[in-house]
């Protein structure tokens, strides 16, 4: 037995295991494992992206100095503006928002929070899809009922901060 930050050796089962774990991603089904280094187009690319990401955080921090950030309702999984049926993740997201705002009658909620999720539904052609089960179906039209008492519940008058 080591102490006191004496190192052992590996072990042969080790050895063994690690001789696998080197040779395997080389071959047969696991060969997507193995590490490959970005040729130079790939690494041009990550570089102009990189850049351009800098460049457009060096704006935004601009626009904070002079007292106007003015930031997009962007999706970045999917990029560009967020709207309703373009990303499932979005709408699950906001759906389960929606939820919690009903499940407290929306009491208590900002007007910009819910001008933001009635922009967020305004297209008139909210669908479900053709192809979806019982429970789809269902969601869906707890989700129209909870939007439409959304609309029918009144404003909420924004809290007037002290200096």
């Amino acid at each position: 037995m080591k102490r006191n930050g004496e190192r052992s050796t590996p072990g042969w089962g080790t050895r063994i295991l690690a001789f696998f774990f080197r040779w395997l991603p080389g071959t047969g089904p696991f060969s997507a494992l193995k590490v490959r280094t970005p040729t130079p187009e790939v690494e041009k690319l990550f570089m102009a992206s990189f850049n351009a990401t800098v460049d457009r955080y060096k704006v935004l921090l601009a626009n904070v100095d002079a007292g106007a950030p003015e930031l997009a309702n962007e999706n970045f999984d999917a990029g560009g503006a967020t709207i309703a049926g373009k990303y499932k993740g979005t709408d699950e997201a906001y759906a389960k928002l929606l939820d919690k705002l009903a499940d407290r009658k929306f009491a208590g909620m900002q007007p910009d929070l819910r001008q933001n999720i009635l922009a967020y539904y305004k297209d008139p052609k909210l669908t479900l899809p053709a192809r979806s089960n019982r429970k789809e179906r269902s969601d869906f039209t707890k989700l129209l009922d909870q939007l439409e008492r959304l609309k029918a519940a009144p404003e909420a008058v924004p809290a007037v901060q002290a200096p």
